[in-house]
């Protein structure tokens, strides 16, 4: 370096500080002296050791030689000292005069001045020592200083471009410069964050925006934990002016619940916590999703659970505040009656990230969360349901409830089906409970989803998942039962005719897996059930499928359908038996179809001998002759009852039920009498598994009013006196009051 370099550096200066404002881009120039002069002034001062020898010469040096490298050390040497010596102590006053008269410049070359320093500061991170990295990055943090008084407009063009370049390298991954970088971002934040923001702006979401994207972006535990740090600090001594700036706040929050360093969750998630219970005020309004969303993340942490079920109390809170109207002013009808929120766009904005938050929550891996959860959903529901609209509702159930049970509806042999999932068990079955709780408790609010409900239950019944399909069964019967005094005949009507659609479909056709040359044989006697037989074919898929099927799950699947299947004929049972006032004859004879279907397929199986003894291997025999029994009690009882019919519709009953129950009590005695007499000992021995059923048909027919009972005696007659041979106790006493009824009614005892 010349005289006349160290001239021209003086030069340039004065002219940085003469024309200012003039300068735009060619600031660049200026600055970039400025740098190189620093550089010189750290290598004069020892502070950098200038590389001695062609071996310690970075290989990244473009198209110079190594010794030319070695050489420009020596120069660079050179050239500091020579600047030391030339160059006052006024040229450093006049350089550092540059940056705290920026404060002159006016709002464009403050502009030009800013984005000229970040450059030169890029070019340093990139190129500088470690010494020298710095140099212009804390002459921005000077610059900021200086102009942050500047008009707001103005202000936030510069800080535009000081975010983005302190952005950049807060997310590099030198964490000295990172954490210099975030260091600087948090002092000029607090500083900032002592003025008001002014209304209508949002420039504290701007001024705290490099904070969230840092710490998305850096991957450093160090780095990331001091952002939650500084972002506490703020929380704790400027959460009053912090105004926009909370959306940052919390996605940077939101960020931090997925991470695996326990403090950084911890200390985020505690700060969040503070925010609800000491600021709730600052963020009711406008950042009021942003938190429940952050919370909604840390109740799905699947590392620390303790923060978790934390996080599920805080929902809670959040929840409480919204329906007490904190958040939001509850909408009035139309007769000014205030307290209740609606399906604009405003409520279910504020409402459904928490629910579906919660319901989303309770697919958690751990047993607690999850119960947790759920029990927070639904106490919310249940607590604050009455606030809700029937619009609400509607989306609450579509949107949230039902789609929790995603995986049953629309599952079939996946593994949450499995008898042993533990979700399954510990959370779906309670889950499905307290939903039908729910609905039974808001029944006269939300009865227009009885078919939204029905679908749920009846998709649980028809899964091969016995206990799924058990509970379904219980649940169903558990709905209708409570609800059956609310029911109207419109109700009434759905429920027949789903519970018929499901007892009809829930028949374990599997079990006709005879080879298609052994035909069925075809009831001779009973045309009511040969009727039903033989509508068409019970399944479509092969005899040969059906039995491989059958082998692979070892009869599991269908045991398990025949156990529902007598679950499902005893909801029918106590369903029309308790209700049966409110049933109209429709609603009757639909169930009796599906009760008939029932009873049809299993005549048809323990009626085939060949099939009967290869299913005797599997267990299955037993089972189905015990639907078969069953079936023809509750069918019977049913009918019998519509018989003595003395009210509503009791022509029309007594015609239905008389065409129905006494062939099959004709036919059925008939059977009876022929194998239990003539028939081979297996047959023998399986139809006097029907005693209690001929029992029940005797005590039928002897509880017929008197017309009805001299009306049908010659039919029954001689069968009855057939039944005198039984050995059946049970049987003969009854037959004994038939007997002496028939002796009183004909004067003849």
């Amino acid at each position: 370096m010349k005289p006349k370099n160290v001239e021209c550096i003086k030069a340039l200066i004065d002219i940085a500080r003469t024309e200012a404002n003039y300068l735009q881009d060619s600031w660049l120039q200026i600055l970039s002296c400025v740098s190189h002069l620093e550089q010189l002034h750290i290598v004069g001062s020892g502070k950098i050791q200038m590389q001695t020898s062609p071996e310690e010469i970075p290989k990244h040096t473009h198209k110079r030689t190594s010794s030319s490298l070695f050489l420009g050390g020596h120069f660079e040497q050179a050239n500091a000292t020579m600047v030391a010596d030339q160059l006052d102590s006024s040229i450093q006053t006049s350089i550092d005069r540059i940056f705290t008269s920026s404060t002159q410049l006016n709002s464009n070359e403050i502009e030009h001045f800013v984005k000229c320093l970040c450059r030169i500061s890029r070019e340093e991170i990139e190129s500088g020592s470690a010494e020298h990295k710095m140099f212009s990055l804390q002459k921005l943090v000077e610059l900021a200083h200086f102009n942050m008084d500047r008009i707001r407009l103005v202000w936030t063009r510069i800080w535009g471009v000081l975010a983005d370049h302190f952005t950049k390298v807060g997310c590099d991954q030198n964490s000295r410069l990172a954490m210099y970088a975030i260091d600087s971002l948090r002092q000029l934040a607090m500083k900032f964050l002592e003025k008001n923001e002014l209304s209508n702006y949002q420039f504290q979401k701007e001024f705290l925006k490099p904070f969230e994207v840092i710490m998305a972006s850096n991957s450093l535990v160090k780095i990331r934990q001091l952002v939650i740090e500084c972002l506490a600090n703020m929380v704790k001594s400027r959460a009053h002016n912090i105004k926009s700036g909370w959306k940052s706040i919390f996605v940077a929050f939101t960020v931090a619940a997925s991470d695996h360093d326990e403090s950084i969750v911890h200390l985020a998630f505690h700060t969040a916590e503070q925010v609800i219970q000491g600021h709730f005020n600052l963020i009711a309004d406008p950042f009021f999703n942003d938190c429940v969303n952050c919370l909604v993340a840390y109740g799905n942490n699947h590392l620390f659970i303790d923060t978790s079920l934390k996080a599920i109390k805080a929902v809670v809170q959040c929840a409480d505040h919204l329906a007490q109207g904190r958040v939001v002013e509850l909408q009035s009808d139309e007769n000014g009656k205030q307290g209740f929120y609606s399906d604009n766009k405003q409520h279910l904005a504020l409402w459904f990230p928490i629910l579906t938050g919660l319901s989303g929550i309770v697919s958690h891996s751990h047993i607690d969360v999850r119960t947790a959860a759920m029990k927070a959903l639904f106490n919310i529901l249940n607590l604050y349901g009455d606030l809700l609209n029937d619009k609400f509702w509607e989306l609450l159930f579509r949107g949230v409830l039902l789609p929790m049970f995603d995986n049953v509806q629309y599952a079939s042999k996946s593994e949450i089906l499995q008898e042993d999932n533990e979700w399954l068990t510990t959370t779906c079955l309670p889950a499905l409970n307290t939903l039908v709780d729910l609905f039974s408790n808001y029944f006269g609010k939300i009865n227009f989803l009885l078919n939204d409900m029905l679908s749920l239950l009846s998709s649980c019944i028809l899964q091969d998942n016995e206990s799924l399909a058990r509970y379904g069964s219980t649940c169903l019967l558990l709905m209708v039962m409570t609800n059956g005094l609310k029911f109207t005949t419109e109700h009434w009507t759905i429920i027949s005719t789903r519970l018929s659609g499901i007892l009809k479909l829930n028949l374990p056709r599997d079990v006709l897996e005879v080879p298609s040359e052994t035909p069925l044989p075809v009831p001779t006697e009973r045309a009511l059930l040969r009727s039903s037989s033989q509508t068409g074919s019970f399944s479509e898929i092969s005899i040969e499928d059906r039995r491989n099927r059958m082998i692979k799950n070892g009869y599991r699947a269908t045991k398990g359908k025949i156990t529902v299947q007598l679950s499902l004929v005893e909801t029918v049972n106590e369903v029309v038996f308790t209700h049966y006032s409110n049933l109209e004859t429709s609603h009757l004879e639909t169930l009796l179809d599906a009760l008939k279907d029932s009873l049809s397929f299993s005549y048809t199986v323990t009626r085939n001998t060949t099939l009967h003894s290869k299913l005797q291997k599997t267990g299955l025999t037993e089972l189905l002759q015990r639907l078969e029994t069953q079936v023809m009690s509750s069918y019977l009882r049913i009918l019998f009852r519509m018989y003595s019919e003395t009210v509503d519709d009791a022509d029309l009953r007594r015609q239905i039920s008389e065409s129905r129950v006494i062939p099959l009590c004709h036919d059925f005695l008939v059977e009876y009498l022929k194998v239990g007499i003539d028939g081979p000992d297996s047959a023998t021995k399986r139809i006097m598994g029907y005693t209690p059923i001929i029992v029940q048909i005797l005590r039928g027919l002897n509880d017929l009013y008197d017309d009805q009972f001299l009306s049908h005696l010659p039919k029954f007659y001689n069968l009855l006196c057939d039944l005198m041979l039984s050995h059946h106790k049970d049987i003969r006493e009854v037959l004994r009051e038939i007997l002496s009824r028939i002796g009183k009614m004909k004067q003849i005892s």
